[in-house]
């Protein structure tokens, strides 16, 4: 870390970024070990807590991601380990971490060979070391011989060799040639007095005779100690107390433990520094001496820096210990102990612990004080359990030990939590170590003196977890079903299948009425019991699947019904992720568990349960989802699932993850050479962790597929360098290895049946049936019943009557469950059901059923991508035709069963069709009699210039399974590049081609830009392709001369090794140094117009001169398609402009001259009606005088002439009185009303600013409707539209009002229309009976408002549907429609304003708009 810490901030920034992009936010576990790291990266989170093989795994899984960091080709990491005869077991197992990754790491070790034997640990770790394929190196390091010993004499004394020779043969009889020995001897010569210097002669000389009369030892260990009785008495008491801190120390420490101020002990070492017996770590020291000893210290502490030394040799270590009286040294230690332990503060302590209580320790026997003795012991306690989080397990066990020591007899009594966590601790440390046998001798321990059941649950766990590590399933069973006992919770050992169906029942009672979706809700479970439970039933889920799979779905129920009762734990995601996947593959419910599925991930997310995100996510994409999606979508799920528990130290589930991942791209139809590597790097992954049953689980797969690729013997038989038959099929039935034996019967009646080893094949479905349980769920079950299925159809033809009868009958039965799971996954199982189909009609001779089965298999199979099954499906067909005599259909059938085959890179297939059928594949098996080959056409087509290397090559050309079928396949390749015009697709398509076609693991294409400076647009490996537009002088990938020299002479150059007097390598390419590499200009009609670069960085001679052919006539066809694409993207840019200019044009004059039109008649109204506003309260004013004028003459003439009362009776004076006041009002209600109109247009027309305005968007809708009103009423044809609007509270949003009131106007018009359409063909009393109707929603959602605009009319045709908002599409009839209106209306909603317009229809029920918009503008 001290150097990290010297770099300048721009590197230690660029260092702590990629540190914590490593580390991600486990950084705490490594400042743990590494405190110093704290100062680079900042304080990190503190880590959850991880017990037993995760925390090691997770721990291991650090170590190596920091280490990577450091380990680059542009900085390689030397370590160098001195005194290895001295490490741990912990530090030999972190040595073999380290090296697991083999690159750019130097580690060098250094060991006394006279201190180890052929089976100390040392030696037995560099001996599995050498196994792993890592290069491993002995240098001995010999004694200094006479003559070099007199050498060192002669130039120490400055004396010639013979002079030097008596003096030299003194010292190799004392030291034995030892070099630090000798020169120590040499110095202490010198001090004595022995060795002087003669001014005259110039050399330094001694009197040798004198020399051997001396008492001179010969134990360099006695020699240093006599040095260092030289020092002054202070000096050497600080030495010894050094030693017993360690070979290095600090001044601090030192102080502590000599009771006195930094300044007097960095004074009493000052001594011993310049006899060099100590070393200084770093400058600081000389704070205190030296340099600056007149410097004034305010304290002890210069600033915060420590001082650090360390002893010149180990030696002198034992030396100033060896002064130590041994009757002192355990006084000693513990002192120290005491000391550190008093003056270390709480956060300090955490940093020194080992130190203190490995002092402590060595004085144990020294302490009698009960609380001292406690207080040791816990301190113990804890340096275990931080030795066992940083894996050294050994170290744990020691400290637990002496813990346990320490305790009293009545310790379970009296010191009941200390002891039961002690020896939790102690069981646990055992089994991380593999110590079984003290493992269980612990465990019995707890489990007879824990008080209640509780107390014991973290120990049954241990044993059981120990079991499923020595696969003891049934012994690990049996705990678990005991312990649930206790907790009361009976299950059955081996249950029936009338226990297992009363279970499910009970758990679906108590499900009844509620749905997955509403159980996230769930409280939070806080019963200790059913806590502990929960914790049980999950330890013994993987012993059940694998070993007692009719159990499993007990302990799941027992899980679940926990849950839902006692409240949900982060348990539960994991419980309902079992139960999702026994619904679907026992109840076959694939919706509910699908539910299940979901619930089990909202669970999980709830609790961010990391430590279970592997196990959930597995169980999810493992067993739920292919029974209801492609497979293939669930690859991702799995893949981070098994990135999650290496992160995490979930090496069980990553491991299960693993084995899925590569079972279902099997399935799938990977391509097989990919896939074999794959499931290398995956076996090697697992085996590193020891799960031996889930590497054995994907060396099946891996055996597999090195049949179909034609490396093993027999292709039928799944024996060979990674699986045999012979050997491990049985090592797994002693086992009861239930679900390998599953796996390894599919696989192997897979390969019996495509092989034509039908008897055989038969005896292996016998073989399964009484492990198909142990596959529950499982994706490989569709393949067994399609295999099954057909190898009973292919014994039928030899088969008795009777014996046909039951083979059809189990074909009718098999083709039942595939129907059944057809309906749920149609992609992954239909196109399988139809083949069996084709050949059961084949078997009962219904040609044209059969024929007609075979056209829909293998559509199915290609239309979903499983092209192993679409070859085998051409095969059968093919056969089937030649059953027929119809060579020519079986011709067509067998070749594109060849393909297929070819294509998955099954060759052992490819072997056997040529074999059995070169009548068939003769157009593709015999050259045609033409006088070029292949290769020749494409040198005719496309001959390269090649700049070669200049020594001789050993090139030789390589095919593939046949130069006919490479010929094939380019053509076809080249008609795909030429059908291409989208230029991202086409760079895309052809950076694959190419990499497929040339040997390459890297490829890049360049080409100009408009302003002509050449940019890399697309770089590809084996797995993905990138695209992008960067200039080469920008990239760090390519190599500029080279590339510089090909655009500059336009001629390929292809190089070996680097072989070459090219002016073409550079510093890049000299790092890199690729065994391969071709770089290829991309020409058009002689111009350039692109560059190819490809290089292989691990095989010579990848780039043949055949393949450069290849790859010549396919760049040749690039060129002209890069043209077109070039073209065509200029063209579609042109178009798109000119539709946009169109679009906004068309909704300007649109939005203007509607607008000009509803403003102008909202202004003609505004007039009058203002007037009549104005006279109608005014007439009401007059009308209240003129009443209360006749009111007040009636009371002063209550009798007046019989004219005046024949008037009133005339004219009804009262009811005049009476209703003109409210005529009036009437008139008011509707000049308002109308006024209110004026409003709604003036709302509908106003014109947009250039920035958007905040508006209300049920007035919009409000306005739009007014307008639209008197297309909603009633007529000849049709009762009136009705429009129900449910107006939610929505806010302002920021828009332009003016242009989503056209939106409005233009959906509310095609539903108008359409309704108008529909009602043409139904009569007045049936519309009456059922109403047209528009219904307007609005509402808000988090920062968006939905408005959906729907109708009940017809609906709109799925055709109709994928086009109905591009440019000019319209369906209405000539001169009623434009086909603008929704293309507009979708470029104001998406464009302008950041929202999504979304269309919803379906036939007979109706048609819905749905406008999503945000409430602030985007």
């Amino acid at each position: 870390m001290a150097q990290l810490l010297a770099e300048s901030d721009a590197q230690l920034a660029a260092w702590k970024t990629k540190i914590l992009h490593a580390v991600g936010a486990n950084g705490q576990i490594l400042i743990d070990v590494i405190p110093e790291l704290e100062r680079i990266i900042g304080e990190q989170p503190v880590v959850a807590d991880l017990s037993g093989t995760a925390a090691q795994n997770r721990f291991n899984t650090l170590l190596r991601k920091f280490i990577a960091i450091f380990t680059q080709a542009e900085h390689p990491l030397v370590l160098f380990l001195d005194d290895l005869q001295w490490a741990d077991s912990a530090s030999l197992e972190l040595i073999k971490v380290l090296l697991e990754d083999k690159q750019h790491l130097f580690l060098l070790g250094a060991y006394r060979d006279n201190e180890v034997s052929p089976t100390h640990p040392f030696i037995l770790t560099v001996e599995a070391i050498k196994k792993t394929a890592v290069s491993v190196n002995t240098i001995t390091l010999e004694p200094l011989s006479t003559a070099s010993m007199n050498r060192l004499v002669a130039d120490t004394l400055s004396c010639n060799a013979e002079l030097a020779q008596p003096l030299t043969e003194l010292i190799v009889g004392k030291t034995k040639g030892n070099p630090f020995f000798s020169t120590q001897f040499l110095k202490a010569l010198y001090e004595d007095g022995s060795i002087t210097f003669n001014p005259e002669q110039r050399y330094w000389e001694c009197d040798i005779a004198q020399i051997r009369t001396l008492a001179l030892t010969d134990d360099v260990v006695a020699l240093m100690a006599q040095q260092i009785k030289k020092l002054p008495e202070t000096t050497q008491t600080i030495l010894k107390l050094a030693a017993c801190i360690g070979a290095q120390f600090d001044l601090s420490t030192v102080a502590i433990v000599a009771e006195q101020s930094e300044t007097a002990t960095a004074s009493d070492c000052w001594k011993a520094l310049q006899e060099g017996l100590i070393l200084p770590q770093s400058e600081v020291y000389k704070f205190y001496m030296g340099e600056t000893e007149n410097a004034t210290c305010n304290g002890d502490s210069p600033g915060r820096q420590q001082v650090g030394y360390r002893f010149l040799h180990d030696r002198v270590q034992q030396a100033a210990y060896s002064l130590i009286p041994d009757d002192q040294k355990q006084a000693t230690h513990l002192k120290i102990g005491q000391l550190l332990l008093a003056n270390t503060s709480l956060a300090e302590r955490e940093e020194k612990l080992f130190d203190i209580v490995n002092h402590l320790n060595v004085g144990k026997s020294l302490i009698t004080q009960p609380a001292q003795q406690q207080e040791l012991v816990e301190l113990s306690l804890a340096a275990g359990r931080k030795a066992k989080s940083s894996t050294a397990y050994q170290a744990a066990i020691d400290y637990f030990t002496i813990s346990i020591e320490q305790l009293t007899d009545d310790c379970w009594q009296s010191q009941y939590a200390l002891t039961l966590a002690l020896h939790e601790e102690m069981a646990e440390a055992r089994y991380l170590k593999g110590d079984f046998d003290q493992l269980d001798e612990i465990a019995q321990a707890t489990l007879g003196s824990a008080k209640t059941r509780l107390d014991k649950i973290t120990t049954y766990e241990i044993q059981i977890q120990a079991c499923l590590a020595q696969n003891l399933l049934a012994e690990a069973i049996e705990i678990a079903l005991g312990v649930l006992r206790q907790l009361g919770i009976r299950l059955p050992t081996t249950p029936n299948k009338a226990q297992v169906m009363l279970g499910l029942v009970k758990t679906k009672l108590i499900l009844f009425g509620k749905k997955p979706r509403d159980l996230v809700e769930l409280p939070t479970m806080s019963d200790p019991e059913k806590l502990a439970a929960m914790r049980i039933l999950s330890s013994a889920l993987s012993a059940a699947f694998i070993g007692a799979p009719k159990l499993l779905p007990l302990l799941v129920f027992e899980q679940v019904n926990l849950s839902v009762k006692s409240g949900n734990m982060p348990l539960s995601a994991f419980a309902y992720a079992w139960y999702g996947t026994i619904l679907c593959g026992v109840l076959v419910d694939m919706k509910g568990g699908y539910a299940f599925g979901q619930l089990a991930l909202s669970v999980l997310e709830r609790f961010q349960a990391k430590n279970l995100r592997c196990k959930t996510f597995h169980t999810v994409n493992s067993f739920i989802n292919p029974w209801s999606q492609h497979v293939k979508l669930t690859l991702e799920g799995i893949e981070a699932a098994y990135q999650s528990g290496v992160e995490t130290g979930d090496v069980e589930y990553s491991a299960w993850a693993a084995v899925l991942q590569g079972c279902h791209l099997y399935w799938v139809g990977a391509e097989l050479s990919n896939l074999e590597q794959t499931l290398q790097h995956y076996e090697a992954a697992v085996s590193q962790s020891k799960q031996n049953n889930a590497s054995v689980y994907i060396n099946i797969y891996r055996q597999s597929a090195l049949n179909l690729l034609g490396q093993s013997e027999n292709p039928g038989v799944l024996e060979g360098a990674c699986y045999t038959e012979s050997q491990t099929l049985p090592a797994q039935i002693t086992a009861g290895d239930r679900t390998g034996l599953f796996f390894s019967y599919v696989n192997q009646l897979q390969l019996r049946y495509l092989f034509g080893e039908i008897a055989s094949a038969v005896e292996i479905i016998k073989s399964i049936k009484p492990y198909e349980e142990a596959g529950m769920a499982l994706f490989p079950n569709v393949p067994l019943y399609l295999y099954d299925s057909l190898t009973q159809l292919s014994a039928v033809g030899k088969a008795n009557t009777s014996e046909r009868q039951r083979l059809l009958k189990q074909v009718i039965k098999n083709q039942k469950k595939l129907k059944k799971w057809a309906t749920f996954a149609p992609e992954n199982v239909l196109y399988k059901w139809h083949l069996v189909e084709a050949e059961r009609y084949r078997v009962m001779g219904q040609t044209d059923a059969a024929a007609s089965e075979y056209n829909l298999a293998t559509a199915g199979a290609k239309e979903h991508g499983y092209i192993q099954d679409e070859a085998l499906a051409n095969e059968l067909a093919a056969k089937f035709y030649l059953s027929q005599e119809k060579s020519e259909a079986a011709t067509d059938y067998m070749q594109q069963a060849y393909y297929g085959y070819a294509k998955w890179g099954a060759k052992a297939k490819t072997d056997q069709l040529e074999n059995r059928y070169p009548d068939l594949l003769q157009p593709i098996l015999q050259q045609d009699p033409q006088p070029l080959t292949p290769l020749e056409t494409f040198a005719t087509i496309a001959a390269p210039s090649f700049l070669m290397p200049t020594q001789t090559s050993t090139r030789s050309s390589s095919t593939s399974i046949n130069a006919s079928l490479d010929f094939s396949a380019i053509l076809q390749a080249a008609q795909a590049l030429s059908s291409t015009l989208e230029l991202d697709e086409l760079l895309h398509q052809l950076t694959q081609l190419i990499l497929q076609n040339s040997g390459g693991d890297f490829c890049a294409l360049i080409l100009p830009n408009q302003d002509d400076v050449w940019c890399v647009e697309a770089i590809a490996n084996l797995k993905t392709v990138s695209l992008f537009s960067e200039p080469i002088e920008q990239n760090s990938e390519l190599p500029l001369k080279l590339i510089q020299y090909v655009k500059n002479t336009q001629q390929s150059v292809m190089l070996d090794d680097l072989v070459t007097t090219l002016p073409v390598i550079d510093e890049l390419l000299t790092q890199q140094h690729p065994k391969s590499l071709l770089c290829l200009p991309i020409l058009n009609q002689s111009h350039l117009i692109g560059l190819l670069y490809l290089k292989n960085q691990s095989t010579s001679g990848a780039f043949t001169e055949d393949r450069a052919l290849i790859l010549n006539f396919l760049c040749s066809q690039a060129a002209i398609s890069l043209e077109n694409a070039r073209l065509y993207q200029q063209a579609q840019t042109y178009s798109r402009q000119l539709e946009e200019s169109q679009l906004q044009t068309v909704q300007n004059e649109k939005m203007a001259t509607l607008g000009n039109l509803v403003a102008g008649v909202a202004h003609e109204i505004n007039n009058p009606i203002g007037f009549l506003n104005g006279s109608v309260k005014n007439a009401n004013g007059y009308l209240q005088d003129l009443l209360e004028h006749i009111a007040l003459y009636k009371k002063h003439h209550p009798n007046p002439a019989e004219e005046i009362q024949e008037n009133e009776e005339d004219i009804d004076l009262d009811f005049l009185s009476d209703d003109f006041p409210k005529l009036l009002s009437s008139m008011q209600g509707a000049t308002d009303r109308i006024k209110g109109i004026s409003v709604s247009l003036r709302t509908f027309s106003r014109a947009d600013t250039e920035h958007k305005v905040s508006a209300n968007l049920n007035e919009g809708i409000d306005s739009t409707l007014l307008i639209l009103k008197y297309r909603l009423k009633a007529n000849e044809n049709r009762p009136a539209i009705e429009v129900i609007q449910e107006y939610g509270q929505l806010p302002e949003i920021e828009c332009f009002p003016g242009q989503l009131n056209q939106v409005f106007m233009n959906i509310l018009a095609n539903s108008i229309d359409a309704l108008n359409d529909a009602s043409q063909e139904r009569s007045f009393a049936e519309i009456k009976e059922n109403p047209n109707r528009i219904t307007v929603r609005t509402q808000m959602g988090g920062s968006r408002v939905s408005i959906e605009i729907s109708d009940n009319g017809p609906g709109i045709p799925e055709s109709v549907k994928q086009r109905i908002f591009d440019h000019l599409f319209t369906t209405k009839g000539v001169g009623k429609g434009t086909g603008l209106g929704l293309a507009i209306a979708r470029k104001i909603v998406e464009e302008n304003h950041g929202g999504t317009l979304k269309v919803i229809s379906q036939l007979g029920q109706g048609t819905t708009f749905s406008i999503q918009l945000p409430i602030k503008g985007e």
